[in-house]
């Protein structure tokens, strides 16, 4: 599954976040052939002619998903300084299959 962070890598310092790496997991996108194949799947799960193979395959889009809404979320809050309101993020809903640019 391809997923890009730009050129930078995700430094985690010891005990939390560090400024760079809540930014690059804010960045994180799924790339464009991971961001077709789900736009396929969903549509043909519409029509409800999944395979098992297609379903499993679904799901875990959809856990990475959620996954990556959890780390960005967190991220966030970390970047957000004490007594500013929290960010609603930019993230889409469960389900959408478009891609944050």
């Amino acid at each position: 599954m391809g997923l890009s962070a730009g050129q930078d890598e995700l430094p985690v310092s010891v005990g939390g976040w560090s400024t760079t790496s809540a930014r690059s997991v804010l960045r994180l996108r799924f790339g464009d052939r991971e961001c077709e194949r789900v736009i396929r799947l969903e549509s043909k799960a519409a029509q409800t002619r999944l395979t098992p193979g297609e379903q499993a395959e679904l799901a875990g889009f959809e856990q990475v998903t959620v996954f990556l809404e959890f780390l960005k979320r967190n991220a966030q809050q970390f970047l957000t300084p004490p007594g500013d309101p929290p960010s609603q993020g930019n993230f889409p809903p469960r389900g959408a299959s478009k891609r944050e640019d």
